[in-house]
């Protein structure tokens, strides 16, 4: 009796969660890794929330906000607003939550954006330029933190669960 009683609480747990909670990329962390050339470095993991879609006359993207927490050292957060680029054939925010999909990610630059570099130290994002592939739900791109000047590293982020 009480391993039926377990069973229903949990089914009743997952269907009390909203849809959108549920969404993908939105129910999946992704593991960062900076490559700093000679290594690959571990930074935390972030997970996105899609906030909404933006529209302009050539271009519309998805809005999601992205929490960046690392567990080196003292445990920190860091927060960034990523725009997804739609593409023709593809033209609806939130379906393209549920899965993923071929995309390009940029950062918005009217807002603060703040992640971790590879001394596990938290800095400001001045630019990011990335591509998801639809298939395995990758993300690789590029980072420059602190000024459009500085250095930039090439990262991954893996999925830790396949969407």
């Amino acid at each position: 009796m009480k391993k039926i009683a377990r069973w229903a609480l949990a089914f009743a747990a997952v269907m009390s969660v909203s849809g959108s909670a549920m969404a993908l990329p939105e129910g999946v962390g992704y593991k960062v890794v900076l490559n700093t050339g000679l290594r690959k470095l571990p930074v935390g993991q972030v997970a996105f929330t899609w906030l909404e879609q933006g529209a302009s006359l050539f271009n519309d993207t998805c809005a999601c906000a992205v929490k960046w927490c690392n567990e080196a050292g003292l445990p920190s957060c860091a927060n960034m607003l990523v725009h997804e680029e739609l593409t023709s054939y593809d033209q609806d925010c939130e379906y393209r939550a549920l899965y993923p999909a071929d995309a390009t990610l940029t950062i918005d630059p009217a807002y603060d954006n703040w992640g971790f570099d590879s001394r596990q130290q938290k800095k400001r994002v001045a630019r990011m330029s990335a591509m998801q592939d639809g298939t395995n739900a990758v993300i690789k791109g590029v980072f420059q933190y602190g000024s459009v000047l500085s250095m930039a590293y090439s990262f991954t982020m893996t999925p830790t669960t396949h969407p």
